[in-house]
């Protein structure tokens, strides 16, 4: 469940989110990558328990995010 998690939360993510360029040093050299900009605030609310399995990983794909949980 936690693989599917994070590659639903890829998936549903990757074209929206504001990102900002940066360079991180690689095995092979120095490489350019787009980050996903930290300064814009980012919630996961997970809809019915279910799915709480799925969303509970989303941290490792987005880290600065805030889980949110809706109903009783």
């Amino acid at each position: 469940m936690a693989e599917l998690g994070r590659l639903l939360i890829y998936e549903a993510s990757r074209d929206w989110l504001p990102t900002i360029s940066g360079e991180i040093q690689s095995p092979l050299g120095l490489a350019t990558v787009e980050f996903i900009d930290p300064r814009e605030p980012v919630a996961v609310v997970p809809n019915l328990r279910v799915r709480l399995a799925l969303a509970e990983h989303a941290t490792s794909i987005l880290p600065a995010t805030k889980t949110y949980h809706l109903g009783n």
